[in-house]
């Protein structure tokens, strides 16, 4: 009876049946699945001489571009693997002519024909401008930078690799790959102190930074006034424009100001000031003019220092009045006489003082007084115009100077007589007049040792070149106060802070 079941020999032979149809598959699919990845790798390669073709358009002096360079240019992405064996693709697509002369553009696995090295950077935290990590061919050299970070001091680089070297600041990568690391030396804090000076900033200004850190100060503000600059007050930083650089030591800085001028009309009244910051204030005053188109009043200008919330007094020349007997004007100016006939008061004078009162008040006070701008005479017909205001002297044959004419602060006026007489200005020492004349003009004052860069500006007027008597004569006058111009009608003042 036959037993179910393979023989030894039959399993033999059909194990050696089925060994011979795999050995006919096997390599069939395996030739299969290396041609699909041959295929998708050809593919690749394609994608990447297409994307160094894009590159050549805009590069058209270069030869060849790596595929480091084509990642950063968004032209392929990033971490490209082989197909074949999952391999990151690297390497450079090189740029030629064919037979024809048209363009041809090469995938080769190696820059050149060492082979590509690899360079790494490692900032610890650090910056550059450019990054300089990628590929090289073997035996290039690299300018190097120095790296930044905030609160540290760059010390130098150091080199990674068995061949590559460092001198001066050039990196001489030989074959191998290399990396580079920034070493560094963590700087002190010093302390910063700010003086806004009465302004408001936008910025937030700690009170502690890295030694040799840069910062921006930005440009504070303040009412009625103009930002003129951050002045160092100590330490060892440098200020330039509204950046500032520390050194090594604490730093204090300043905010400075220039002002808008502040104005004062005539009011016929006495006026103060008080300096909101304390330095140097530019002071224009400008006397009064005659009654009845008289004499022009005079200009005077100078610098005087005032600390912050100093008070300084103020009292502007009225006009001469006009008409038959007409009033003398507010601050010094002399009445005109006449019984019917038209003759003008004397405009006043503008001074400023340290101390309240009108000029006449201050004779035993004359260091008090700061600056004084003279009032021109009053016309009168028998006698013309007035004389002018302002200056060493005023205008006429009887004018008022530095040391005489009819009273110190007063110009001569009347109120009865046997003549027509016009009234004379005010000023340092008001004008005089004469019988049957006009009025005469008032001087000038800028005698104050304190006051610097100082003149006296009049009108056709006498000109003195001293230092406490500088006038110079004009052939300017305005309604309007003007700068170096003689005045007509009433007196101002101009006060313009101009800095420390």
């Amino acid at each position: 009876m036959k037993k179910n079941g393979f023989t030894l020999v039959e399993l033999l032979a059909i194990i050696a049946v089925l060994t011979a149809i795999m050995l006919l598959v096997l390599p069939k699919f395996s030739s299969s699945v290396n041609d699909r990845k041959q295929k998708e790798y050809n593919k690749l390669i394609k994608t990447i001489e297409n994307a160094g073709k894009v590159y050549h358009t805009y590069n058209q002096g270069k030869n060849k571009v790596s595929i480091n360079e084509l990642v950063k240019e968004d032209l392929l992405t990033s971490d490209i693997k082989s197909p074949i064996d999952d391999a990151l693709i690297s390497g450079c697509v090189f740029f030629g002519k064919d037979e024809k002369g048209l363009n041809t553009y090469t995938y080769q696995k190696y820059c050149n024909s060492d082979g590509e090295v690899i360079l790494k950077i490692n900032l610890d935290g650090g910056m550059l401008s450019e990054d300089i990590s990628g590929g090289y061919e073997p035996n290039t050299e690299i300018v190097l930078e120095n790296p930044t970070r905030e609160g540290y001091d760059f010390l130098n680089w150091e080199v990674i690799s068995d061949d590559a070297v460092i001198e001066g600041n050039i990196l001489k990568i030989g074959t191998k790959n290399l990396t580079l690391v920034a070493n560094w030396k963590q700087v002190k804090s010093v302390k910063l102190s700010v003086d806004l000076n009465g302004g408001t900033s936008k910025i937030t200004f700690k009170s502690e930074y890295y030694a040799k850190s840069t910062i921006n100060l930005g440009t504070p503000t303040k009412d009625e006034y103009i930002f003129a600059g951050w002045k160092l007050m100590s330490g060892d930083a440098v200020i330039s424009e509204n950046a500032l650089t520390f050194g090594s030591t604490d730093v204090s800085i300043k905010a400075t100001w220039t002002g808008n001028a502040k104005n004062f009309e005539y009011t016929g009244s006495e006026q103060t000031f008080t300096a909101p910051l304390s330095g140097r204030y530019k002071l224009e005053v400008w006397g009064a003019q005659g009654g009845s188109s008289g004499g022009v009043g005079g200009y005077s200008v100078g610098t005087y220092t005032l600390t912050a919330n100093q008070k300084i007094y103020i009292n502007i020349g009225g006009a001469g009045g006009n008409g038959v007997n007409g009033a003398g004007g507010y601050n010094g100016g002399g009445r005109g006489y006449a019984s019917t006939a038209v003759c003008a008061g004397g405009g006043g004078a503008t001074h400023i003082a340290t101390i309240s009162g009108l000029l006449s008040t201050l004779s035993s006070n004359k260091d008090k007084i700061l600056i004084v701008a003279g009032g021109g005479g009053g016309y009168c017909e028998s006698g013309g115009t007035g004389g002018v205001g302002g200056g060493i002297k005023g205008g006429g044959s009887n004018p008022g100077t530095q040391t005489g004419g009819a009273s110190f602060g007063l110009g001569a006026g009347v109120s009865s007589g046997c003549c027509m007489r016009g009234g004379g200005g005010g000023g340092f020492y008001g004008g005089g007049h004469a019988d049957n004349d006009k009025g005469y003009g008032g001087s000038g004052y800028i005698g104050n040792p304190l006051l610097t860069n100082k003149a006296m500006y009049c009108y056709n007027c006498t000109e003195s070149s001293d230092t406490a008597t500088k006038t110079i004569s004009t052939t300017c006058s305005n309604e309007t106060p003007t700068e170096n111009c003689a005045k007509k009608s009433n007196g101002y003042v101009r006060i313009t802070y101009i800095g420390e």
